[in-house]
């Protein structure tokens, strides 16, 4: 016996000859009920609502908004390490210095100098984090500092 699913519409029947499935984005007034006929069970069950897109929410002002001039950054921070051959950790003061060649060479405003830095540290970082075994090491998550109702 090959498994099947039958999926209906709770304000539609089963023997409609419309060829949608009648699950709109309206989850209070359609809901998919899926019926298995594998295991010979015929209880409904609901499926959950579909998730509100999310806003578009632009970056901070000192973080480039494109992925393009994102990913420059990073290769040309990238290059640079592997250039000057460094290796973490890095000075701060050093840091900030390399961040504005990084600028420049991606062809970007020294405004993102901060967002380079950061970049820079985790390049000269890579090959040390490689070296540790994944079972050894601990991520940890900071605590939702939006709206803490929502997270």
């Amino acid at each position: 016996m090959k498994p099947t699913q039958e999926i209906e519409s709770a304000d539609r029947p089963a023997h409609a000859e419309s060829g949608k499935s009648g699950c709109g984005t309206n989850g209070d007034a359609k809901v998919a009920i899926i019926r298995s006929t594998l295991s010979g069970d015929a209880n409904p069950v609901a499926l959950p609502r579909k998730l509100p897109i999310q806003r578009y929410r632009p970056a901070q002002s000192n973080i480039p908004n494109e992925r393009a001039d994102r990913d420059r950054l990073k290769s040309a921070a990238k290059s640079l390490i592997n250039e000057l051959g460094l290796v973490a950790p890095v000075a701060m003061r050093e840091l900030r210095e390399h961040s504005k060649t990084v600028c420049e060479s991606a062809g970007l405003d020294a405004r993102y100098k901060d967002y380079a830095a950061v970049l820079l540290n985790n390049e000269a970082w890579r090959d040390e984090l490689a070296q540790v075994p994944y079972e050894r090491r601990l991520l940890l998550l900071p605590k939702c500092l939006r709206v803490e109702e929502h997270c």
